[in-house]
Parts: structure tokens; C-alpha cells; sequence
């Protein structure tokens, strides 16, 4: 789901029960699946590397993470392929219209735009054109780096290097980083913005300078904060209620 310009803010925290917990691991499967498709199962590809963090931080049991690699390195006869698919849409909320753009990732077009269709018409919201948001959100890559710089494989007993933000910065700028947001002194991690299409290029760039990212992906997300629009209480529950439909989707990034 789109809107927001921090890591913080763009990872919508999920339900801690068991059919929560059930739905995201079942999601980061699919999200490796369809990576290691694309690589042949090779660990060393980044897509297929951030899939695998993202399925760590999820909590995904190794043994799950490891079948989902194999599975979609081969396929079997009945798997079929999975393809994202990205809609546009608006919710009218007490506090005015919000704008969304949500993406998917599956193996079946027409029941993942039923569902999600339905999902918007339950809040008496809408599905749009693709591309009728493209005024609000920019697809872009984002890469949350530690501020502290990496341990060489083997070398794990080293002290790590001293951390110096300009040594940082500069490895970003190489890698055709647009912005780089190193937060408060209390922050562990700095964020990291490029455009989408320069995202593994700026990762394989951070990991040569010692600065591996703990997570990084492609997001949609707002272009000019100051045109977001503030919701009152009585909005924030309804347009609440509408993320935990689409959260409750297992075709749903």
C-alpha cells in the first residue's frame, strides 16, 4: 500500500495472532517463490536476497524459506506463474477523499481484482485507471542501511569500522541515491531513496562500500507530503477498516 516517506511509516504493522501471522508468511513465500523463479533459485540475487530478508524479519521458519527458494526455482507442472499487478483507487472518508494505490502479487488476475474491487466497494470507495494516482505517488527504491559499517564474511570477530555518515553518503551518490535521511542521533538505521529502476544497482554499490542494507524494496510513495490529507478520528477508523481488508488479502503486497 502507498502513502508514506519513512520506513517507519511504509511498513504497515500486522496482527500479531496466529491468522495474521498465517497470512504474512504465507505472502513472503510467494514473494520468494516468484524471485527465485526469475533467478534460477540463485541466494546470491538481490531480488531474491530482499525477499528472503523481508521473509526473516516476518519470522518465516528457515525450512519454509529454503522450500519456497527450491519451489520456485522448479517449479512444478500445476504452479502457475505470478505476476504483479498493480490498482489505483480513492476512499471517501468524513475528512475527504484518500487517494491509494495498492499492488499484488498473483497467480490469478481476475480473482485478485475481484477481491480487491470488493474490498474498496465495502467502504464505498472506488477502482480507478492504473496510473490515475501517478499525480500523487512515485515508484522509488528505498534501502535502510545501519549505521555502522559490515562485517566481512569470516572476519566476524573484527571490530566494525567507525561509522562516518559522509563515507555513507558518498557510497549512496554513487549508487544514484537521490536523498539520504541519516534521522537523529538515536536512529540505528539510515533511510536511502532512489529512483525504482536504480534500486539493485545502489545495493550492490552500499554491500561493495561495507554498507549492506537490512531491508530494501520498491514502494509507492507520496511526492509532496504537504498534500496529504489530514483525517480526523472518525476517518482514520474508516479508512482503518479498509487496510485490514486489503491487509486480510494474501495477493496484497
Amino acid at each position: 500500500m502507498a502513502g508514506h516517506n519513512k520506513w517507519s511509516k511504509i511498513k504497515r504493522k500486522k496482527g500479531a495472532n496466529d491468522a495474521a501471522r498465517a497470512r504474512e508468511h504465507s505472502k513472503v513465500a510467494r514473494a520468494i517463490m516468484a524471485a527465485s523463479r526469475s533467478c534460477g533459485g540463485d541466494v546470491s540475487d538481490l531480488r531474491l536476497l530482499s525477499a528472503i530478508k523481508a521473509a526473516r524479519a516476518a519470522q518465516l521458519p528457515k525450512d519454509r524459506i529454503n522450500g519456497a527458494v527450491e519451489r520456485g526455482a522448479k517449479p512444478g507442472s500445476g504452479d502457475a506463474e505470478m505476476v504483479q499487478m498493480r490498482y489505483d483507487g480513492s476512499v471517501p472518508t468524513p475528512s475527504g477523499k484518500v487517494v491509494v494505490i495498492a499492488v499484488a502479487l498473483t497467480d490469478n488476475r481476475n480473482r485478485t481484482a475481484a477481491s480487491v474491487r470488493a474490498s474498496f466497494n465495502k467502504v464505498g470507495g472506488e477502482l480507478l485507471e492504473t496510473g490515475a494516482n501517478d499525480w500523487m505517488f512515485e515508484n522509488v527504491g528505498v534501502a535502510l542501511v545501519p549505521k555502522r559499517k559490515s562485517v566481512e564474511e569470516g572476519n566476524e570477530n573484527d571490530q566494525e569500522d567507525e561509522f562516518h555518515e559522509d563515507d555513507l553518503l558518498e557510497a549512496a551518490l554513487e549508487g544514484n541515491a537521490s536523498d539520504v535521511d541519516f534521522g537523529t542521533e538515536d536512529d540505528e538505521h539510515a533511510f536511502v531513496k532512489c529512483d525504482a529502476l536504480d534500486l539493485l544497482g545502489l545495493v550492490a554499490v552500499l554491500k561493495e562500500g561495507m554498507y549492506e542494507p537490512s531491508e530494501f524494496e520498491t514502494r509507492w510513495m507520496v511526492k509532496d507530503e504537504t498534500s496529504m490529507l489530514e483525517l480526523d478520528e472518525s476517518s482514520l477508523e474508516k479508512f482503518e477498516k479498509f487496510l485490514d481488508r486489503m491487509d486480510d488479502d494474501v495477493d496484497v503486497t
